[in-house]
């Protein structure tokens, strides 16, 4: 699982509803960064993701491996009451690393509105060792244009936004792994036409955020194929 806590593509938010939260409008800026790739997972993944992946049932010994993979490319138009429209590309390579893993992705998306916004992320999920583990990676940078409500007038703003997560994961059981990871992004907001941005917001206008993560994932879901065995 990519450490950002799987994402699926979606809008933001109504400016008024993340202007008073910073941690909130950094959230949805990188969330805005990846859409493209996300939309990719919840095409093609199985496994790490949330929709099961386009993976044969029953695999031949060619299917497996690293070489062995296939690529997949998803256009995404997305329409936002914050950004405007645009579209999102997004495009995954798809792997078995070897028989008793679950299937990987290496993948990467972009993402451009008419309001000059855009960002692009790449990242890997990739499960390995006959299914024992799993190491993600996700970076996302992304400029973005919006208008924040002061009082109910709107004030534009940009907003840039770079971060990353890492995280590694050990299976304990066929739908029990354990897992540790980290997460770090950064943001800077300022107003579009110059000068100093409101005092409600001046704290917000530079932010570092990490968060260091420890987690049990227990999956739940009925799986249409064979769940590999886990072998120790």
């Amino acid at each position: 699982m990519f450490a950002m806590d799987k994402m699926t593509p979606t809008q933001p938010e109504k400016p008024q509803a993340f202007a008073n939260s910073a941690t909130a409008r950094l959230a949805i800026a990188v969330l805005t960064a990846v859409l493209a790739g996300a939309a990719t997972q919840s095409v093609a993944q199985s496994g790490p993701f949330e929709n099961g992946a386009s993976v044969p049932q029953k695999e031949t010994a060619e299917a497996i491996g690293i070489k062995n993979g296939s690529f997949i490319v998803a256009p995404v138009p997305f329409s936002s009451p914050s950004l405007g429209a645009g579209l999102a590309l997004g495009g995954a390579y798809l792997f078995r690393a070897d028989d008793g893993s679950n299937s990987s992705t290496v993948g990467f998306g972009a993402f451009k509105s008419d309001n000059d916004s855009e960002g692009y992320a790449l990242g890997w999920d990739v499960n390995f060792s006959e299914g024992l583990w799993t190491t993600s990676f996700l970076f996302a940078d992304a400029d973005l244009n919006y208008d924040l409500f002061v009082a109910r007038v709107a004030v534009p703003v940009s907003q840039s936004v770079q971060g990353y997560s890492i995280g590694f994961a050990r299976s304990v059981s066929d739908n029990v792994e354990i897992g540790i990871g980290l997460s770090y992004a950064e943001s800077s907001v300022w107003l579009r036409d110059g000068g100093l941005l409101p005092p409600e917001f001046e704290e917000d206008g530079q932010l570092k955020l990490g968060r260091l993560r420890f987690d049990v994932e227990r999956d739940l879901r009925d799986d249409i194929f064979t769940r590999p065995q886990v072998r120790s």
